[in-house]
C-alpha cells in the first residue's frame, strides 16, 4: 500500500496542506499512521476519504454533516435533501433582502431621512405577528385611501387585502392582492347588504346580478390584457367593464380614474414600479384615459 506525506497528499488531491491538517485535527481525516517523529502519513484510503470530504464541502455540506456521512450516521441523499432545503430558504432570504434594498433605493429619492424612517417601519412590521401585521396594513391602507374612495369601498378593499396577509413582504402582498384583482377574486360582493347603488354604482341590479356582469366583463378584459390599450379589442372590453360602473360617458370614466389613481399609486409605491403589478396598473390607467378622450 502506497503511503504519502502530507505534501504528496496535497499535490495528488489539490487540497492545500493547511486544509488537510485542519481536517486531520478535526478527526475527519485520520492519518494511516504517525511516525515517531510526528510526521503524518496517508494512504489511498485517506486520499479517497479526502475526495469525499472535498465533494461534500463543494455542495455546501457543513463539517457536522460531513462527520455524520463519513461515520455512516446519515446518508448522502439526506444531506442533499437538506442542502436543497437550505438553498431554497437562502434564495428566499436573498429575494426578500433584494426587495428591502429596492425599497430603500426608492425611498432615497425622497431624501435620506425618508430612507431611515421607512426602513424602521418595514423592519418593525416584519417582526410582528401576522395578526399585528394585518392591523398595521389595515391602518396603512385606510390612511392611503382616505378621502379618495367611499367608506364602503375602502372597507371592502381593506377587508380583502388584509385577509391575504401571511408572512409576505409588502411588495409580495401588493403582488398577491393585484393577482386576486386581476383574476376577478377581489372583492367578493355577492353577500353584501343593500345594492350596488348604495355605494355609488349607477345600476338597479342586486349585488349578485352586478357581480356576475362585472366578472364577465373583467374576464373579457383579461383576454386582451397584454394588448396595446389603443387596440379596438382592448377598448371594446374596457367599455364593457366601464358600463358595470355606470353609463359609458366621460363622467363615469373620470370617476373610475379618480378612484383608481390612489390605489394605483399605493401599489406602485409598494413594488417600486418594477413588476407586472406596475405594468398592469399602468396599462389599465392608460386605457381609461384613451377611452375618456374618445367619448363625447
Amino acid at each position: 500500500m502506497e503511503e504519502y506525506s502530507i505534501g504528496t497528499l496535497s499535490r495528488r488531491s489539490g487540497v492545500p496542506v493547511k486544509v488537510i491538517r485542519f481536517y486531520t485535527d478535526r478527526g475527519l481525516l485520520p492519518p494511516a499512521w504517525i511516525a515517531p517523529s510526528g510526521y503524518r502519513y496517508y494512504s489511498d484510503q485517506q486520499l479517497a476519504r479526502l475526495h469525499q470530504i472535498v465533494g461534500l464541502r463543494w455542495i455546501g455540506a457543513s463539517l457536522r454533516q460531513i462527520e455524520a456521512v463519513l461515520a455512516g450516521h446519515t446518508s448522502l441523499s439526506d444531506v442533499l435533501a437538506a442542502q436543497r432545503m437550505y438553498i431554497q430558504a437562502e434564495q428566499d432570504r436573498l429575494r426578500r433582502l433584494e426587495l428591502r434594498v429596492a425599497m430603500a433605493e426608492h425611498a432615497l429619492q425622497d431624501g435620506e431621512a425618508s430612507v431611515w424612517a421607512q426602513l424602521y417601519q418595514l423592519r418593525e412590521m416584519m417582526q410582528v405577528t401576522v395578526e399585528e401585521r394585518r392591523t398595521w396594513l389595515d391602518r396603512w391602507w385606510r390612511s392611503q385611501l382616505a378621502g379618495q374612495m367611499s367608506e364602503d369601498a375602502i372597507n371592502l378593499f381593506v377587508e380583502r387585502a388584509t385577509a391575504m396577509v401571511s408572512d409576505q413582504e409588502p411588495s409580495e402582498i401588493a403582488a398577491s392582492v393585484w393577482a386576486a384583482i386581476r383574476d376577478g377574486q377581489l372583492p367578493r360582493l355577492e353577500n353584501l347588504p343593500g345594492r350596488p347603488r348604495d355605494v355609488g354604482i349607477q345600476t338597479e341590479e342586486s349585488w349578485s346580478e352586478w357581480t356576475a356582469r362585472f366578472r364577465a366583463a373583467w374576464q373579457s378584459l383579461k383576454h386582451v390584457w397584454s394588448s396595446d390599450p389603443h387596440d379596438t379589442a382592448y377598448q371594446e372590453a374596457l367599455q364593457d367593464w366601464v358600463r358595470c360602473h355606470g353609463p359609458l360617458t366621460q363622467d363615469t370614466v373620470q370617476r373610475l380614474l379618480d378612484g383608481f389613481t390612489p390605489v394605483a399609486q399605493t401599489f406602485d409605491k409598494m413594488v417600486m414600479g418594477e413588476s407586472a403589478v406596475h405594468e398592469g396598473l399602468s396599462q389599465l390607467q392608460e386605457g381609461l384615459k384613451i377611452l375618456k378622450n374618445q367619448l363625447p
